[in-house]
């Protein structure tokens, strides 16, 4: 399901990019989605880490530390608007698992 979301989100993306003019359109969350099941990926499903990786990869997401920030300015079109995101999930997603093992949740 989080390679569907992520392979759809592209050309929907890169749709909104082409309508609206603008390079990361607002109103494209689509993306958003695609990240956020990727920083969940094989994490325990409990209110506390749900919670835990979405402050991850709203951190990592605002953040775009490299490569995230790369991909954000030069790939561009609806790949670079999911790419980014996708690159936050990795993010949250290996900082939420060493986060789990070291406080053994």
């Amino acid at each position: 399901m989080t390679t569907l979301i992520t392979l759809i989100s592209m050309p929907l993306a890169a749709e909104m990019v082409r309508y609206t003019g603008k390079d990361d359109p607002t109103i494209v969350v689509i993306d958003e989605v695609a990240g956020f099941l990727i920083s969940i990926f094989l994490i325990p499903f409990t209110a506390f880490n749900v919670i835990l990786v979405f402050i991850l990869f709203r951190f990592f997401d605002i953040l775009k530390p490299y490569p995230a920030g790369l991909i954000d300015r030069a790939v561009g079109g609806g790949t670079g608007v999911v790419l980014d995101d996708v690159a936050a999930g990795v993010y949250a997603n290996i900082s939420a698992h060493l986060l789990i093992w070291l406080l053994k949740l």
